[in-house]
């Protein structure tokens, strides 16, 4: 018996190690020289306004000409708005149907005005209603249909991440609640050995300006279409990983494909308006110092026009933190470090 225990602690310390060893490996890979150099023009962002929101629990739901809103990923029907003096904070509750479910932490909020919606993709389930009324209506959603986002591109449509389980890759699809039809767009998002976790990134919608944008996570690519899904171009980013750098392994007894080992992040957030692509990447460039890529996280700003670098800018942490959610709203950058909302006045 004794054996056994110490046999079992053995195996669970060298899997810690394991782990740790991975990660480590993997922030060495993040900061080494990655064969390319950024341009740091001055005085592009200036400080403005500080926010404790008491909790690091929230995300930026969106924005518009006079407020900011944020959702709780641990309360789904709960919005804090704030203008963005970040001065005056208040408090909306939505409604929802009597029947209505959803799973804590996984449903999101989205309000591009004067629309809002919710979704969870692991029931699957859409709802919306004016932000006027806060009365959700559940939407005609194909409730077969499971995804990993959705993001607005009209008051009557979406754009879904779905995985496809015949072709056991995620791809894109646009649904119309208002004629209940789902299109699918198979062949937009490009695999790399399997097609789920090769395929992980941001979904962006900007449907006012008709553009919706999907960055991947693990290599240097982005796509722009419009909000029909047709690819209006294939963008790069500045850095060299074009291939995802991943280990994956199948769990035997359940057939579940996991990740192996960290990944490495090249574009960990992006955000975008009618003019520009801001991507916040994890890799240092040639031409940066090690310690003060440390203590930032550096935007990298594309034309939203033709996807080409301009620039790029740093964001430096706030009392230790990362950043963890931003947005780009009229000249005004809304940062989320932690519990902690930061704006920024842009200068171009």
């Amino acid at each position: 018996m004794r054996k056994k225990l110490i046999t079992s602690l053995i195996c669970f310390a060298g899997s810690i190690l394991l782990v740790v060893a991975l990660y480590f490996s993997s922030d060495k890979l993040n900061h080494r020289p990655n064969g390319f150099v950024r341009l740091f023009p001055p005085h592009k962002i200036y400080p403005l306004h500080i926010f404790d929101l008491g909790y690091n629990s929230y995300y930026i739901a969106g924005a518009t000409i006079d407020k900011i809103y944020f959702g709780n990923y641990t309360t789904f029907n709960y919005i804090l708005t704030a203008g963005y003096s970040l001065t005056d904070t208040s408090s909306v509750y939505l409604s929802f149907p009597p029947d209505a479910k959803m799973v804590r932490g996984s449903s999101r909020i989205k309000i591009d005005s004067p629309a809002i919606y919710v979704s969870d993709g692991r029931i699957p389930v859409l709802y919306g209603a004016a932000f006027s009324d806060l009365h959700l209506k559940k939407l005609a959603h194909d409730t077969t249909v499971y995804f990993l986002d959705a993001k607005p591109i009209s008051g009557s449509s979406m754009i879904l991440r779905v995985f496809d389980r015949h072709l056991h890759e995620s791809i894109l699809a646009k649904e119309n609640f208002e004629g209940d039809r789902l299109f699918y767009g198979p062949g937009i998002l490009k695999k790399q050995t399997e097609g789920l976790f090769s395929t992980d990134g941001i979904l962006n919608s900007l449907y006012k300006n008709n553009h919706v944008l999907y960055t991947y996570f693990y290599r240097n690519q982005f796509i722009c279409m419009d909000t029909n899904l047709n690819i209006i171009y294939y963008g790069r980013s500045i850095d060299t990983v074009s291939t995802a750098q991943l280990h994956v392994s199948k769990v035997t007894s359940t057939g579940i494909t996991t990740l192996a080992s960290p990944p490495i992040t090249v574009n960990k957030h992006c955000c975008l308006n009618e003019k520009w692509i801001l991507i916040h990447s994890l890799l240092k460039a040639n031409n940066e110092d090690g310690k003060e890529f440390d203590k930032c996280s550096v935007i990298d700003a594309y034309t939203l026009a033709d996807g080409k670098y301009r620039f790029s800018f740093y964001l430096p942490d706030f009392k230790g933190n990362k950043i963890t959610d931003f947005r780009i709203a009229k000249n005004i950058l809304i940062v989320l470090y932690s519990n902690y909302v930061y704006t920024w006045l842009i200068n171009f």
